[in-house]
């Protein structure tokens, strides 16, 4: 198994290669470009996830072996000039799960199990204005006694407390701290603890 050993983003190798943003184990001839703006970086099976942009993306999903010919484009979820986004990433029953737009149906929650088969959203939300507008609207996912929690701003609900077991079907509120559209969730990552997952609410 491949050993990635430092990240550096922005860094200027300003004798060898020229300003850019590369991955590297401080050798030479271990150190790879990976495109512009690479962002959100996971270890996942193998290969290091991440978002970045290109000449023909925006932000979209990449993916690294740690080598040159092992870096590129892994999804193009959003379309045309639109970027997908994908942030958020964590690993939950052995699959990446993560927050992206594919420029359609808003922010969604996606996961991949490495293949582009296998990678696909698993929730659903519906939003009345726009969806090109609709980002930003799930953050913080959070892994919780085999479920996957995750602040969600609905329609119906505002900022709440949302849930997940990786599909449509078993997605659902949690818990409406604050009734109706009121807002109950901040923008903090909820902390697991032992047996218990704190976070910041206002009811």
């Amino acid at each position: 198994m491949k050993t990635f050993y430092i990240v550096l983003l922005v860094f200027v190798f300003s004798h060898c290669f020229g300003q850019g943003n590369y991955l590297t184990n401080t050798t030479p001839n271990g150190t790879t470009s990976i495109g512009s703006s690479p962002e959100n970086f996971i270890e996942f099976n193998g290969y290091v996830y991440f978002t970045a942009e290109s000449d023909a993306t925006l932000g979209e999903l990449w993916r690294t072996d740690g080598t040159t010919v092992g870096t590129k484009l892994f999804a193009d979820i959003g379309i045309t000039t639109y970027p997908g986004e994908e942030n958020y990433f964590t690993i939950y029953n052995q699959e990446l799960y993560f927050v992206a737009n594919n420029s359609k149906d808003g922010d969604q929650i996606w996961k991949t199990n490495g293949t582009l088969e296998g990678t696909y959203p698993v929730t659903d939300f519906s939003y009345t204005i726009p969806y090109l507008s609709q980002y930003g609207r799930i953050k913080r996912l959070t892994v919780f006694m085999d479920k996957l929690f995750f602040i969600h701003s609905s329609d119906e609900y505002g900022w709440e407390l949302f849930t997940t077991e990786g599909s449509i079907s078993t997605t659902s509120l949690f818990y409406d701290i604050n009734p109706g559209i009121n807002n109950s969730m901040s923008d903090v990552s909820p902390i697991v603890i032992d047996s218990n997952m704190y976070f910041l609410a206002n009811n």
